[in-house]
């Protein structure tokens, strides 16, 4: 596996990028908040930090062991940390809203809010605004490819280009708005504009038997004269016989 080659001075700035990230942000306060500390030995921030800067420097942590002085700590203290860490999580109450899908009784959605005093309307309403956000970002990154089709590095012509493709997606939903079909909307949908369901055949021929009945009703008709009793009881047409 090729190991990407980067020079000392790189290295060296992403090193002090990096702890001044750490300084700014106390790291090391946080870690031993949470209960990630070592009493003894390398220090678990420093671990930490070698860590974190596997993926600055493009290198897996195998190959970082493998270059022997790019590391300042064995393999198996990384592997130990890696493995064996123990952290003091803390609690947090959560409110759980269950949304059962209409279609599907087996099937539902589990929406997790940490502000326990909403609503569950208001929980649903939020999260729909966060689904919205979601699906567009899904669409612009596998639809509209932003970061394949611009290969300029300026920070303005990459602005100009991410508002671009923001204003095609606002295209391509103001579209999907005019088509949409006004029964797929939400409770509407089950409220108003349910669909009739297919009659059986059975319930065709009790349709039939009692629209027959209706115009016939008083008059024992055979088969053969159902025709005829049909066409008298039609207005507009002579009820007795047609004189030549």
């Amino acid at each position: 596996m090729q190991i990407i080659t980067q020079t000392a001075a790189a290295l060296n700035e992403t090193s002090s990028i990096t702890e001044s990230f750490f300084s700014a942000f106390k790291l090391g306060s946080l870690l031993k908040k949470s209960g990630a500390y070592k009493t003894k030995g390398i220090p678990v921030l420093g671990i930490f930090r070698q860590l974190f800067e596997l993926a600055f420097i493009h290198k897996k942590l195998f190959e970082a062991l493998r270059a022997g002085g790019a590391v300042f700590a064995a393999k198996d203290t990384f592997y130990r940390f890696l493995n064996s860490l123990e952290a003091e999580l803390q609690s947090l109450p959560v409110r759980l809203v269950f949304v059962r899908n209409r279609r599907k009784r087996k099937e539902y959605l589990v929406l997790l809010p940490t502000d326990r005093s909403l609503s569950e309307e208001e929980v649903v309403r939020l999260y729909g605004k966060r689904w919205s956000i979601e699906v567009f970002f899904k669409t612009c990154k596998s639809l509209l490819r932003p970061t394949r089709k611009c290969q300029s590095i300026s920070y303005d012509a990459m602005s100009a280009w991410i508002s671009m493709v923001f204003a095609r997606y606002v295209m391509l939903a103001y579209l999907n708005r005019l088509d949409a079909d006004e029964r797929t909307a939400g409770e509407l949908f089950y409220s108003v504009c349910d669909e009739l369901a297919d009659i059986t055949l059975l319930e065709a021929f009790e349709l039939l038997n009692k629209g027959l009945g209706g115009v016939c009703v008083g008059e024992a008709v055979p088969v053969g004269r159902g025709p005829e009793c049909n066409a008298r009881s039609l207005p507009g047409l002579p009820s007795g016989p047609i004189e030549k």
